[in-house]
């Protein structure tokens, strides 16, 4: 056989050259068995880098809770209980994931990664190499691609910017969905206290007179506060609200809140009720607002 010469091999240009031209001669006169101390060097990380593999793969189907073409989802706190290592492999993991490869991915993103994820505030982002996001979620947090935008839960829902009048009694629609509100009046005598104890976060009854006949849905706007039932009457920001009891960050422009005739918070749907609506011994006529969906 007559070997090929590429005289790309003795380019300087190339850092592979001058790495085998420059370096390990140079290495060499320090010590003359670097070339077999390297490839003994190789060999254990190798070994090592099969092991933590092994380990990795284990711990993502441990962690990852959803995944798609566009975004992966982790437990957060399972994800800490992880070593070191394997904390930053399951991160580099998702980059190959979704992007097939975590070349550009530098340990400074890795780390910094980390630093978000172990110490980070509750919705901060991070944009990585490959057009990718790293959200931090209250128990969770996602990798995706930066235009991502996560679907709502299966719960009620308007479009952005909705007002939709309740029909009292009778039934209302919502657009777009499969869920639909039953309303219904009572005389206060004829429902026993019992009925207001019951535990459908998708149910509630309301004082009529302080709804009044033209009640409507809406979702929230800048500066919306409301009184949540318990609370003794004292003022809350609606964000605030949402904050403090978890509420999808990608659901929150979405939920119905159902608001008086006089432009009262009455209801934030599914979650609290207004205190200045409650059924009260003065009540005379009794609202049900129910959510229900077709089947």
């Amino acid at each position: 056989l007559t070997p090929r010469d590429d005289p790309s091999n003795r380019d300087p240009a190339f850092l592979r050259n001058r790495i085998r031209a420059e370096l390990l001669p140079l290495l060499a006169t320090y010590n003359p068995n670097i070339l077999r101390t390297l490839a003994r060097t190789a060999d254990l990380m190798a070994a090592d880098h099969d092991l933590l593999q092994i380990e990795v793969e284990r711990a993502w189907r441990f962690v990852v809770r959803s995944q798609n073409a566009e975004a992966i989802t982790v437990d957060l706190s399972d994800w800490r209980t992880l070593p070191l290592a394997t904390r930053r492999a399951i991160v580099r993991r998702a980059v190959e994931a979704l992007r097939g490869s975590a070349r550009h991915l530098e340990f400074t993103h890795v780390d910094r990664a980390l630093q978000l994820l172990q110490s980070g505030r509750v919705g901060a982002q991070m944009d990585f190499p490959h057009h990718l996001r790293l959200t931090l979620g209250y128990d969770t947090f996602t990798l995706a691609d930066r235009d991502y935008r996560p679907s709502p839960p299966n719960l009620p829902s308007l479009p952005e910017k909705a007002k939709i009048p309740v029909q009292i009694p009778g039934i209302t629609r919502l657009p777009g969905s499969r869920w639909y509100v039953h309303t219904e009046l009572y005389l206060r005598e004829s429902l026993s206290d019992a009925a207001f104890k019951q535990r459908d976060p998708w149910h509630a009854y309301f004082d009529a007179e302080v709804v009044g006949r033209q009640p409507f849905f809406r979702t929230r706007r800048p500066g919306d506060t409301f009184c949540p039932f318990g609370l003794g009457g004292h003022h809350q920001r609606l964000s605030d609200f949402m904050i403090d009891h978890k509420i999808p960050a990608a659901y929150r422009n979405a939920i119905p809140l159902f608001v008086s005739e006089g432009g009262r918070i009455c209801w934030v749907c599914g979650w609290r009720t207004d205190h200045h609506s409650r059924v009260t011994a003065a009540t005379r006529q009794v609202l049900s607002v129910r959510f229900k969906q077709k089947v």
